[in-house]
């Protein structure tokens, strides 16, 4: 691409927006670092919350990307919680949730955001993936795209995780954040290699800017489901 060098196990932006993510390590240490964490939050009305709505509005007002590992659960509807952190920061606020419920801890890579069970991290994200590169994304397809790499669905069926897919679109055109009303702008490349689903995932969040998936399985009257979608856009 014109202007653009690939990095191995780092997503590539063809087109910066506003909300744009610093691509090296060393823009990611020390104060760059620290002022990730210490946007501010627009905390939500006081009140019990899910842990999902409040990474969601934790990261999606201050356009930091991330992921989120929700446990497997049944049909049951989610536990909501009262927040209360020390201060507006996300810092403050990330460590908020995992006080609020003690078995999820979060960490933050290469300036993307998770929120992951302390124990059981699935393990299907942890399936080693030997190459992914794809030129001019959006979202549902990277994701789309990546669920079809042939380890990932050997993986898949090693781990008997044979339910469908759920919330995937190949429909959907994403525009980045910052980026005006043209519909042929060229989204985003993505180029990774010999790295888990996690950290696929991540790249391609960290290219786009500020999306946010999820990634969960259920146990449903009797059916199975794994799902993957993303709770901020």
């Amino acid at each position: 691409m014109k202007g653009t060098s690939a990095v191995v196990c780092l997503a590539l932006t063809t087109m910066l927006g506003a909300h744009a993510i610093a691509q090296s390590d060393q823009d990611l240490t020390g104060s760059r670092r620290a002022g990730f964490l210490q946007r501010r939050v627009a905390l939500p009305p006081q009140g019990e919350i899910t842990i999902v709505d409040a990474f969601r509005g934790a990261l999606g007002s201050t356009s930091v990307p991330g992921g989120i590992i929700l446990p497997a659960a049944n049909c049951d509807e989610d536990t909501k919680y009262q927040l209360n952190p020390s201060s507006v920061s996300l810092r403050d606020v990330l460590n908020a949730i995992t006080s609020a419920d003690p078995s999820y801890k979060w960490t933050f890579e290469r300036g993307v955001v998770n929120l992951v069970p302390k124990e059981d991290q699935a393990p299907l994200l942890a399936s080693r993936v030997e190459k992914f590169e794809l030129k001019k994304a959006n979202l549902d397809l990277a994701v789309s795209e990546l669920l079809q790499l042939p380890e990932v669905k050997q993986r898949r069926a090693e781990l008997n995780i044979d339910g469908p897919w759920q919330n995937i679109s190949l429909l959907s055109s994403l525009k980045r954040p910052g980026t005006g009303p043209d519909e042929n702008q060229e989204g985003f490349d993505v180029s990774c290699e010999d790295i888990t689903l996690r950290q696929a995932l991540n790249a391609i969040v960290r290219a786009h800017g500020r999306g946010v998936w999820r990634y969960y399985e259920r146990h449903c009257n009797g059916k199975d489901y794994v799902g993957m979608d993303f709770i901020v856009r």
